[in-house]
C-alpha cells in the first residue's frame, strides 16, 4: 500500500504567486494601476538532510490551509496511470489521511491535527533521500456535516529532498 506510507512523510513549500485577479492589460493611451498579484501562501522549505522544515504563511492569517507531500513517482502514478485530476488527488490524499487518524483520534482531533490556521513551522523526518517531491496546500474548511471543503485554489510546488551525511 504505497499510499500509506506517504503521511509520515512532510509537508512542504512554495514561493509561487497564485492570482485570482485575471485582469485585461489596460491600453498605453489610457494606463490604469495594475492590481498586484497576492499569494495565497509564502511556504519557506529548509531541507536538513532527510528532514525538511515548513515555514507555512497564508495570505490571510484566519485561514485555515491543509499541506500534502508526495514523491513525484507517486503524483506520476495516480496523475499518468490512473488519470486523477490535480484536485481529485489531493482529495484521496487527504480522505486516506483522515482515515489513517481516524483510528486512533476523535474526528476534532484529527482536524486539530491536520489542519492549520495562520502562520505555522512544521517539521518531517524520514524523507526518502535524494528524491524529489511535489506539495499541495489549499485553503479548508469543515462544514456543519464533518466533510472537508476547500476554500482556495490549489497551489503546487516541487522540493528535492537531502542526503544522510555519514
Amino acid at each position: 500500500m504505497m499510499l500509506m506510507a506517504t503521511f509520515a512523510l512532510a509537508i512542504v513549500a512554495c514561493e509561487d504567486s497564485v492570482s485570482n485577479n485575471d485582469v485585461p492589460p489596460t491600453s498605453e493611451e489610457h494606463p490604469e494601476e495594475m492590481p498586484e498579484e497576492q499569494a495565497l501562501f509564502d511556504v519557506e522549505v529548509n531541507i536538513d538532510q532527510n528532514s525538511v522544515e515548513f515555514i507555512v504563511t497564508p495570505a490571510d492569517d484566519e485561514m485555515t490551509w491543509h499541506l500534502i507531500t508526495v514523491p513525484i513517482t507517486m503524483w506520476d502514478y495516480y496523475m499518468n496511470d490512473l488519470a486523477f485530476t490535480v484536485e481529485n488527488f489531493y482529495l484521496e490524499i487527504l480522505n486516506q489521511e483522515i482515515w489513517m487518524y481516524s483510528m486512533a483520534y476523535s474526528p476534532e482531533e484529527v482536524y486539530a491535527m491536520i489542519y492549520m490556521t495562520g502562520k505555522q513551522s512544521m517539521k518531517a523526518v524520514g524523507l526518502e533521500e535524494d528524491t524529489d517531491y511535489r506539495y499541495i496546500v489549499v485553503g479548508v474548511k469543515v462544514n456543519d456535516a464533518g466533510s472537508s471543503e476547500l476554500t482556495t485554489e490549489l497551489v503546487m510546488g516541487d522540493y528535492h529532498s537531502g542526503v544522510i551525511a555519514l
